[in-house]
């Protein structure tokens, strides 16, 4: 772990991520890794379920934040980016290309199928939120089927490691970008690293938002993060919460 950062492993919980919010509650703030080898009640974006197969990473970082809390949504970019250092460097050096790209917001794809998710949640008191947990889903040994989300794991393309060494890798990386972050005041270098990994950016992009779908144009993110669709009017509609998918493509 990066220096003042603590590590706790469990053999199974039900989620690591919610291990974290009871730890915040109790008025502690990490910065703290925790890693369970099994989830029972594991968790993903929007309240879906997350499976959680031993083998996998299954780990959530506590770390302490001071940001305005308009800035800080900016942290699920900061944390794909983490996700993507991690396994560029766990693959290292290849004759082929890995094929790792960043969805909007924060799943890492392998060769156009999901490799991990990031679930975040924060904590605020007196206008400022004052920590975050960030929790990802790493698949390295198993790949969930589920009709319509087509995943992969790290094994599935001939890698592999331990949930502790990957783990290791992936602290280290998010130690670098989060502090590279700023608390916000670096969002824009962020942006740029996010925006030169995105998948499918000028492609034709469906999304739905609050039951309302739209078709356009996929064009970039905007200074604040929020994804930028461009509609066959003209129009750039911005979308910060929702669900976005390729046209024909592969990615649900």
């Amino acid at each position: 772990m990066p220096s003042g950062t603590e590590l706790r492993v469990f053999e199974t919980i039900d989620s690591t991520n919610a291990e974290a919010l009871r730890v915040l509650g109790n008025g502690y703030r990490g910065p703290c890794w925790f890693m369970a080898r099994r989830q029972n009640a594991g968790r993903g974006r929007q309240g879906r379920r997350w499976i959680s197969e031993t083998g996998n990473l299954h780990a959530s970082l506590l770390v302490p934040l001071n940001c305005a809390p308009e800035d800080v949504s900016q942290l699920s970019f900061v944390a794909a980016l983490g996700v993507h250092d991690a396994v560029t460097a766990i693959i290292g050096a290849r004759e082929e290309s890995p094929g790792l790209a960043l969805k909007w917001p924060n799943d890492v794809l392998l060769n156009g199928r999901k490799l991990a998710g990031i679930l975040l949640e924060t904590s605020s008191a007196a206008g400022r939120t004052n920590a975050a947990v960030i929790g990802v889903g790493l698949n390295l040994v198993h790949a969930p089927q589920i009709r319509g989300k087509p995943a992969t794991s790290l094994a599935a393309d001939n890698i592999k490691i331990t949930p502790e060494r990957a783990l290791a890798c992936l602290a280290d990386c998010f130690y670098q970008r989060i502090g590279e972050w700023e608390q916000g005041k670096n969002f824009l270098k962020i942006r740029e690293d996010w925006l030169s990994r995105a998948y499918g950016i000028g492609a034709k992009y469906m999304v739905n938002m609050n039951s309302e779908k739209m078709n356009g144009i996929f064009e970039t993110i905007a200074l604040d993060g929020a994804f930028i669709l461009r509609l066959a009017n003209g129009e750039a509609q911005r979308i910060t919460s929702g669900e976005v998918r390729p046209v024909g493509g592969v990615i649900a």
